[in-house]
């Protein structure tokens, strides 16, 4: 199938798919790979327009640039969301710069070192009022506490008593 007979059966694939709203989504093809971009209403939308596109014969890659816009029908970069999170946290879970942060598709990627789980839960907190946000996975570990062992090192048999 060349590319032009691709790109109108994806842009009829959207137009029937539930769950799609394709007014605001750009479909371009190059030697089989579907480039969609533009923008969509939710992160559901953007799973319904993933499996719409699947369903045409001929896709032999897929590049999703699609933003997602929030209730306002604004829409958010994860760059600008990875701004947002990084004024949120500033340093009020722990000095700035110890926490950091990656954004992919609009899911928030938390990682490094912080002094307890109150740190940690505010820094998802912080993290997800962040407009634009649709996830955190919070990667963070506990610092440990000066003169402790390593966490983890003992087991459940260590702490056992001894048997009679």
């Amino acid at each position: 199938m060349d590319d032009r007979a691709l790109q109108h059966g994806v842009i009829q694939e959207l137009e029937w798919a539930r769950h799609v709203d394709p007014d605001d989504i750009r479909v371009s093809v190059d030697e089989g790979v579907v480039k969609l971009s533009g923008s969509v209403g939710s992160e559901g939308e953007k799973k319904a327009v993933e499996r719409a596109v699947w369903h045409v014969k001929g896709v032999r890659a897929l590049v999703l640039d699609l933003l997602i816009r929030d209730e306002n029908d604004a829409w958010h970069s994860d760059e600008s969301i990875a701004h947002g999170v990084v004024a949120a946290l500033g340093d009020r879970c722990t000095p700035a710069g110890q926490i950091r942060v990656k954004v992919e598709s609009g899911v928030v990627w938390l990682a490094g070192m912080v002094e307890g789980p109150s740190q940690s839960a505010e820094a998802e907190t912080l993290s997800r009022g962040v407009p634009g946000v649709l996830g955190v996975e919070n990667r963070l570990s506990l610092r440990p506490l000066p003169g402790s062992s390593t966490p983890g090192a003992s087991t459940v048999d260590d702490r056992a008593p001894a048997a009679a």
